[in-house]
C-alpha cells in the first residue's frame, strides 16, 4: 500500500477516535421571552471573562435593560434598574468582570441613535446596582447618546452624545473617568464612539476610544487618544467603498473592528468587514456570493477572533433576521457561518439560525448572539463555547500536531470543507500548504 494511502487509512481511524474524546462547541440558549406579550430579551453584550451578558427588550419602544447569570449551572435573567418614571435602557458594554456596564437609559425609541442619554449601571454582581446618567443631571443641557465602551476594571467608559436641543447639533465624543465626564470633542458635524448594537468602543486600558466622524462628504473611522487626538484609520480613497466606521476595539487597543460602506448612513446596504491592526486595514472575506454584505460588531481580547453579521441589503435594527442576516464569525480572518461551523462539528442548534454576534469574551471563546427560531419569527439570545481558537487544530484539544495532521489528510481525501483553508471553496495543494504553515504555528 502506497505510503500516502497508509497515512490517510490511519487518519481515518485516528479522526474515529479523537472526534469520540474531544467534545465540539457548546450552544445554550438564554431566557428570551421578555416581560411584556410578544417582546424577547436580546443579548447585546458580554463581560470580558464571558460570565456575565447584558441585553434589552426587543421589538420597538420601551427597552428595558436586564443581565444573564449562571447560577447553579443554569443561566438566568435578572432586571436592571431603570431610571426615572418610565425610565428604560440598552446596555451594550462589559468591564472584564461585568460589574460594570455601559449603554444608554430612558431609551424611548429602539436603534435610534441619540433617543436615550449615556448611561452607566454600577455594582451589578451585588445584586444591588445602581444606574447613573451623569449627562442628563441637574444643571446641565440633556444629552442624548451612548457610553459604547467601558474599561476592563469599569472606571473608563467612552461614548457619544449630542444637545437634546438644538436639533441636529453637532455630534460630541465624551469621557467618563470614575465620576467626573470631560467632553473631548465635537469633531466634525457628526461622531460617535460606538455602535448601539454590540461591541466594547473603548480599550481596557481606558486610553483608546474609536469611533467614526464625518469628514466632508464622508464617514470616515477614528481612533482618539490623549497623546495623539483624532487619528483616521485607513479608507480607501476612490472606488464605491469611501465610508468607513469603527464598531469595537480588543482590550489590548491593537486591533479595531468595524466596516467599509457605500453610504455614511449606519444600516444602509453595502458594507465591507475589516479590522485595522496597529493602523494598517485587513478587509475579511464575506461569507458567501449571496451574502453581498457583513460588519463587524464584536472582538476578542487580542483581536484574533471577530463576530458580526452578514446580509443581503440592510442590516435590520431589532427585527435581526430581516433580510436573511446571518451571524458571521472571523477567525484568524478567515470567514464562518456560524450555524455552519457549529453544526459541523457536531452542535445541536435546537432549531436555531443564529443571525448575529454581539459578544465576544476576550480569550474569544464565549460568543454572545441572537437567532431566529426556525418557522416562526421568534427571536432568541445564545450563548456558544469554543473549545479551540487554533485554526490548524482540527481534533479540537488545544494542539496542532500530528493527530491534527492525520485527520487532515482524511478530510483532505474526502474534500471536505472544513480544510478549506484558503478560502476559495477547493480543496487542493493550496490547502496543504496552507495546514503546513498552521502546523508550524503549532498553538
Amino acid at each position: 500500500m502506497p505510503r500516502r494511502a497508509i497515512l490517510i487509512a490511519i487518519g481515518a481511524a485516528a479522526s474515529l477516535t479523537i472526534a469520540a474524546a474531544h467534545a465540539g462547541p457548546g450552544f445554550e440558549l438564554l431566557p428570551s421571552v421578555g416581560p411584556n406579550p410578544g417582546s424577547y430579551v436580546v443579548a447585546r453584550g458580554i463581560s470580558g471573562d464571558g460570565l456575565v451578558i447584558a441585553g434589552s427588550q426587543v421589538p420597538l419602544m420601551w427597552e428595558r435593560p436586564f443581565i444573564w447569570r449562571k447560577v447553579d449551572g443554569e443561566w438566568v435573567r435578572t432586571e436592571l434598574p431603570r431610571e426615572g418614571g418610565f425610565g428604560w435602557g440598552r446596555p451594550v458594554a462589559l468591564s472584564y468582570t461585568g460589574d460594570t456596564i455601559a449603554g444608554m437609559t430612558n431609551q424611548y425609541l429602539s436603534g435610534a441613535i441619540g433617543s436615550g442619554t449615556p448611561a452607566v449601571w454600577r455594582g451589578v454582581l451585588s445584586g444591588t446596582p445602581t444606574v447613573l446618567s451623569p449627562l442628563d443631571d441637574a444643571g446641565q443641557p440633556i444629552r442624548r447618546g451612548c457610553w459604547g465602551g467601558v474599561s476592563s476594571d469599569g472606571s473608563v467608559a467612552g461614548g457619544f452624545a449630542q444637545l437634546l436641543m438644538p436639533t441636529l447639533s453637532p455630534g460630541e465624543l465624551w469621557r467618563l473617568a470614575d465620576s467626573a465626564t470631560t467632553q473631548i470633542s465635537p469633531a466634525g458635524p457628526s461622531s460617535y464612539a460606538s455602535a448601539l448594537i454590540a461591541g466594547n468602543a473603548i480599550s481596557g486600558d481606558g486610553l483608546i476610544m474609536v469611533g467614526s466622524a464625518t469628514a466632508g462628504e464622508f464617514r470616515l473611522a477614528l481612533r482618539w487618544t490623549a497623546a495623539d487626538g483624532f487619528v483616521s484609520l485607513a479608507t480607501p480613497t476612490s472606488g464605491n467603498f469611501r465610508h468607513s466606521r469603527a464598531e469595537c476595539i480588543s482590550r489590548d487597543g491593537a486591533v479595531i473592528g468595524g466596516h467599509l460602506a457605500q453610504e455614511a448612513l449606519v444600516y444602509n446596504t453595502g458594507a465591507r468587514p475589516c479590522v485595522w491592526r496597529d493602523g494598517v486595514r485587513t478587509d475579511l472575506p464575506l461569507l458567501a456570493p449571496a451574502l453581498t454584505s457583513a460588519r463587524v460588531l464584536a472582538i476578542s481580547g487580542d483581536g484574533a477572533v471577530a463576530g458580526g453579521a452578514a446580509y443581503t441589503q440592510i442590516l435590520g435594527l431589532d427585527t435581526l433576521a430581516i433580510n436573511n442576516n446571518v451571524a458571521a464569525l472571523w477567525i484568524h480572518g478567515r470567514a464562518y457561518r456560524l450555524s455552519t461551523y457549529l453544526a459541523e462539528r457536531g452542535t445541536d442548534l435546537q432549531g436555531v439560525e443564529p443571525c448575529w454576534i454581539s459578544g465576544i469574551s476576550d480569550d474569544g471563546k464565549t460568543l454572545a448572539g441572537c437567532g431566529e427560531v426556525a418557522g416562526s419569527s421568534a427571536l432568541v439570545s445564545f450563548v456558544v463555547t469554543l473549545p479551540t481558537l487554533c485554526e490548524g487544530d482540527l481534533t479540537e484539544d488545544g494542539l496542532t500536531d500530528f493527530a491534527d495532521y492525520l485527520l487532515f489528510l482524511n478530510y483532505y481525501e474526502t474534500a471536505d470543507a472544513r480544510v478549506d483553508f484558503t478560502g476559495d471553496s477547493r480543496i487542493d495543494f493550496g490547502d496543504y500548504l496552507e495546514f503546513l504553515n498552521l502546523y508550524e504555528l503549532g498553538c
